[in-house]
């Protein structure tokens, strides 16, 4: 059986220690990730290709155009 795991991207350290922290007694398996979202293109090479990708409230402070074309490369034919 293949453990789903949820990746999380943020490129900065406290925010990713405050999520561990809130989601400490959490059931869901995450990955957390210190990067930006315009590196992702990095962690094809440590992971396998993505069913889903989800962008929250940062995306305004993103290169958008550079980030959805990689995701584009990086997420599935049936994903999203």
């Amino acid at each position: 059986m293949v453990e789903l795991v949820n990746m999380k991207v943020d490129p900065d350290p406290e925010m990713i220690k405050q999520a561990k922290k809130a989601t400490k007694d959490c059931q869901t398996k995450f990955a957390w990730v210190n990067c930006r979202a315009e590196d992702i293109r990095k962690l094809k090479q440590k992971t396998d290709i993505f069913k889903v990708a989800t962008v929250c409230r940062g995306f305004h402070w993103i290169n958008q155009d550079q980030v959805l074309n990689e995701l584009d490369d990086l997420i599935n034919e049936d994903g999203g």
